[in-house]
């Protein structure tokens, strides 16, 4: 079993989280908030998004994982969470973008961590 996964290589800035926070959005769901979560590297919900997966023909796939102490350990084996399909995952971020209002520096912030964290493994689909 794999332990201690980090939940980002890269951090968002203390702005952009406090701008992007899911309790600020009531209509924000939970899986919403997972995802906003692993673009920000925040641990906001649990289970948490660890990893994402893009197939070819456009389905998201997430390996999750829960809380064990100070380590984050993946639920089950690789990605076996079904979350949704690229268009729908893409155009939800940038609704939120959009929605949040948020200065250009956190808008190319928050640009700049989906595509490093998300846009990065979609293939071809």
């Amino acid at each position: 079993m794999q332990r201690g996964c980090e939940v980002s290589n890269r951090t968002a800035s203390a702005e952009l989280v406090e701008m992007l926070r899911p309790n600020r959005y009531s209509g924000m769901s939970p899986r919403m908030a997972a995802l906003v979560g692993y673009v920000l590297g925040q641990a906001w919900t649990n289970p948490l998004i660890l990893d994402l997966a893009v197939t070819t023909d456009g389905c998201v796939l997430a390996q999750v994982g829960e809380a064990n102490g100070d380590e984050w350990v993946p639920e089950g084996p690789g990605y076996d969470r079904v979350f949704g399909d690229w268009r729908d995952v893409e155009r939800n971020w940038n609704e939120l973008v959009e929605a949040a209002n948020l200065p250009p520096t956190q808008a190319d912030e928050a640009m700049d961590l989906w595509r490093r964290r998300v846009a990065a493994k979609r293939r071809s689909a």
